[in-house]
């Protein structure tokens, strides 16, 4: 098996809502918009900006459509809306063409007006229960398989409907100026279902899937070197509470981990999402844990905002303290929100591949092969982050 840097296309399953979930395969979230241009979308009769590294909506009514058209998929993407009152626009899906004369379709919505926002036209069950945060940002989760669909509101699962038309469409951002004001769009990504795929065992690179965690269920399937430390953030993911620990490791090596239990693997893709949580400047980081085989032997990435010999550097612990295998200068980007996070490790050769967002170019690479079968694991130096969404694909 040889692994190699370009984009690594994974066949896995999501976690959706249970009435999506049977049967269904899907390839890795790709992003609709990689915030610069409007590449791979079409305006319509309106007025589409990038500014400041996200989608402004600033003027007419009409549409920001996909130029590709989708049937089942997942839609993650958050929205904010820049008036202080009777804001408007929505997104839509599986619709027929825009009728002559008129700036948008007639179906399917998930509305974005006040006192509206993630209803779905049209659908008396479609109501969203959840609160949207209003003059922040929103992240909205629409799954659409078949007839049906699910939406998640800030990571809360706000409905499931059933009844739509299945067709083939464009997916697009409601313009409806000046009546509905300006809004903003960000971090779109969309994950295509494959009905054709559902039965397949869920691969990555070859390596069958051995572990899934979205921490529905808790985190029992975890081990912790400091159990207090950790709590569940926003009633899902699994996230640090502090930046102390009552954990002191024997080297110089991170105070907050958690292993994945009776799990260990060789070759194995490792994805995730992570969120930092507390800004610490040019050390904020994360730590994602390998071919760990007791408290002062172990592999892990230090995913430091401002790399030095210290930070931002694929390290290994010893029997002594840790030591950085690169000289690394490329920095993470940390910010406030969510982030995708991939490892892919070869014990033969003993590469070791690190992604941050851009799942075509390594964010950083090394070679060494003195550990192989091993543990895998989350966690931090001495910051502050949430996870979720984990899988690991291994052997």
């Amino acid at each position: 098996m040889r692994f190699r840097t370009h984009t690594l296309v994974c066949i896995s399953a999501l976690f959706m809502a249970p009435v999506l979930a049977t049967g269904v395969a899907a390839a890795e979230p790709v992003s609709l918009f990689d915030g610069r241009t409007l590449d791979g979308w079409d305006v319509l009769t309106c007025e589409a900006v990038v500014q400041d590294g996200v989608i402004l909506l600033q003027a007419g009514n009409g549409l920001v459509q996909t130029a590709k058209k989708y049937r089942d998929f997942v839609l993650d993407y958050e929205w904010k809306a820049l008036r202080d009152d009777n804001w408007d626009s929505g997104v839509y899906f599986r619709y027929d063409e825009v009728p002559a004369g008129r700036p948008w379709p007639k179906r399917y919505q998930v509305n974005l007006r006040k006192g509206m926002e993630g209803n779905l036209d049209g659908f008396p069950t479609g109501k969203n229960p959840i609160a949207i945060k209003v003059g922040d940002w929103n992240r909205f989760e629409l799954t659409v398989r078949g007839v049906a669909a699910s939406l998640k509101v800030n990571g809360q699962e706000a409905w499931q409907v059933e009844g739509l038309e299945e067709l083939d469409s464009h997916i697009a951002l409601q313009a409806e100026v000046p009546g509905g004001g300006q809004f903003l769009f960000r971090n779109i990504r969309l994950t295509e279902l494959d009905e054709q795929a559902a039965g397949q065992a869920e691969t990555c690179l070859g390596l069958p899937l051995v572990f899934s965690e979205d921490f529905e269920q808790g985190s029992a399937r975890w081990q912790t070197t400091d159990d207090t430390a950790w709590e569940f953030a926003g009633g899902k993911a699994f996230g640090l509470n502090r930046r102390t620990s009552n954990y002191q490791p024997k080297v110089r090596s991170p105070h907050n981990i958690a292993l994945i239990k009776d799990v260990e693997v060789a070759d194995f893709v490792l994805t995730l999402r992570v969120k930092s949580t507390l800004d610490t400047g040019g050390h904020r980081d994360c730590c994602i844990f390998f071919g760990y085989q007791s408290p002062t032997q172990f592999y892990y990435v230090h995913l430091g905002a401002r790399p030095d010999p210290n930070s931002g550097q694929i390290m290994i612990v010893n029997e002594a303290p840790r030591t950085p295998l690169t000289d690394n200068k490329n920095p993470t980007p940390w910010d406030d929100q969510w982030h995708d996070v991939k490892v892919v490790r070869h014990a033969e050769t003993g590469t070791i591949e690190i992604y941050f967002d851009d799942m075509a170019k390594p964010l950083m690479t090394a070679i060494d092969k003195t550990f192989g079968k091993g543990q895998v694991g989350i966690g931090s130096f001495d910051d502050m982050n949430d996870f979720d969404d984990v899988k690991l694909f291994g052997k």
